[in-house]
């Protein structure tokens, strides 16, 4: 009679937000003892990234900390399958996250394949797609901009990194 909701360990701060929202309109004050204070630093909304990245252990690490600030991902292990990846899943993604260098197909021309199919499909919809490499040379951001990438993060990157994706393509 006292719960509407049950919420399962390990909890994931989503879950606990979804089911307080569930409650009560965003950014209410929560009724009770506490007075908890929802935050609106993320939204609900689950976005889905597409991560093209060779080295396994960053996969690991840049699907992790995505987690962390509350985006799905899918992984592709190099240029020629993440567009393969796109294609399969009809551009579902919100945002793409590119390394430059990887074998069989580079970030540069994954990237201008997929402003290609946006551009032949008549997408209105310009997916975001931040470059992730460790070349922090000068020119290195120019022609990652020229190629069709939306923005340039150099590696290793910090939970800082994710955050400011997260609020920038998604607040």
């Amino acid at each position: 009679q006292y719960f509407s909701k049950t919420i399962f360990i390990p909890l994931r701060l989503k879950q606990l937000v979804e089911c307080l929202v569930c409650h009560e309109q965003e950014n209410q004050t929560i009724q009770g003892s506490v007075g908890l204070k929802i935050s609106d630093d993320f939204s609900l909304v689950t976005p889905k990234a597409l991560v093209f990245e060779d080295n396994i252990m960053n996969q690991k690490v840049v699907a992790k900390q995505l987690e962390r600030v509350g985006i799905t991902t899918r992984i592709a292990e190099n240029g020629k399958k993440g567009v393969e990846i796109f294609c399969q899943d009809n551009y579902d993604y919100d945002i793409i996250l590119m390394d430059c260098h990887m074998p069989v197909m580079d970030g540069y021309e994954a990237t201008q394949a997929i402003r290609e199919i946006e551009r032949a499909k008549g997408n209105q919809q310009h997916i975001p797609i931040i470059a992730l490499t460790a070349d922090a040379l000068a020119g290195t951001k120019d022609h990652c901009l020229s190629v069709g990438m939306d923005d340039y993060f150099t590696k290793p990157l910090k939970h800082a990194d994710f955050v400011k994706i997260r609020k920038r393509y998604f607040s």
